[in-house]
């Protein structure tokens, strides 16, 4: 084995010139005429890493990776909200009057100012158990707050019955309608609508019903 003079007065320890032989301490053998150190090579080695990587680049390098992750989850939300608020084909047959938008495309979605609209509706008393009807209905609600009545579709309905005459009342509806940048918008709109029926019984006296003294008022059924 030869002394490396170079290496040595450079790493402050003999070194051993392996020649390609490994060694019997179990460093790996290096190329003909390389220098390595016996006892303190992978320190030296390890130490000269932690010099070329100082903790900060680390650092760095880890907080662009987070944020290149929160971009991404943020840009894949944004498109989902994308495709969810995109209009239908049906909503598309509407576009000739202008403009028009589902409820999580604008800033302040339309809402309903007119709660009070009778029911032409009469439903079958209820016998032994509370019932309850509900109805869904969809409509376009103009910039200035009145339903386009055409527009009204059923969505969904627990009576047929029930549902027409839900849909009789579209227009005597009012809405605050919904803005979009500061301005008015025509807004698709889903209105729900549940009409509760309790049965009510009566104690007949001589010819005259009396209704039962007070007692716990039934449950709703539409809850």
């Amino acid at each position: 084995m030869k002394t490396c003079g170079l290496c040595s007065s450079f790493l402050g320890a003999p070194l051993r010139l392996t020649d390609g032989v490994p060694h019997p301490d179990g460093i790996e053998p290096a190329p003909q005429g390389e220098c390595v150190q016996t006892q303190s090579v992978s320190r030296y080695k390890t130490a000269h890493r932690y010099r070329r990587y100082p903790m900060h680049r680390i650092l760095r390098l880890l907080t662009a990776c987070a944020l290149a992750i929160v971009i991404g989850c943020a840009t894949a939300a944004q498109s989902g909200n994308r495709t969810t608020c995109a209009l239908t084909p049906l909503d598309s047959m509407h576009l000739a009057s202008g403009p028009l938008y589902r409820e999580c495309a604008v800033d302040r979605p339309a809402r309903l100012l007119t709660r009070d609209v009778r029911l032409d509706f009469d439903p079958a008393p209820a016998t032994g158990t509370p019932a309850c009807y509900r109805a869904e209905i969809e409509v376009i609600v103009d910039t200035a707050g009145v339903p386009e009545a055409e527009t009204a579709r059923l969505l969904q309905a627990t009576d047929v019955d029930f549902g027409e005459a839900v849909l009789r009342t579209v227009p005597a509806l009012r809405y605050r309608p919904a803005r979009k940048d500061g301005a008015a918008v025509r807004q698709v709109v889903q209105q729900a609508r549940a009409l509760a029926v309790v049965p009510f019984s009566t104690t007949v006296i001589g010819a005259r019903p009396v209704p039962p003294p007070p007692s716990t008022p039934p449950t709703n059924p539409c809850r």
